[in-house]
């Protein structure tokens, strides 16, 4: 499955490893993800997992991704790192 972002985030995950408005995403061994639909809840999966988990806020999962430069006709593999934090406890402390 492959995506486009519309905005990145300034100082985000993904503008830190590169990615831009304009590219193309392609999610690497992830076959049984095939719409953003499926996408979402997997991510959603992922955040319940830690939340119910009750993970430390240092957890990531790591998502190959192989990021498509339209514009520069290039692409690139890389990790997307995944984090995670429960906002709610970051904001008491």
């Amino acid at each position: 499955m492959s995506f486009g972002p519309a905005t990145v985030c300034p100082n985000s995950t993904a503008e830190k490893i590169g990615i831009r408005r304009g590219d193309v995403i392609e999610l690497i061994d992830m076959d049984h993800i095939s719409t953003v639909v499926e996408l979402e809840e997997f991510l959603l999966s992922l955040a319940w997992d830690f939340l119910e988990e009750k993970l430390d806020s240092s957890s990531t999962i790591d998502i190959k991704i192989r990021v498509h430069d339209i514009r520069a006709k290039t692409s690139v593999c890389t990790i997307l790192p995944i984090g995670f934090c429960d906002a709610a406890v970051r904001s008491y402390y």
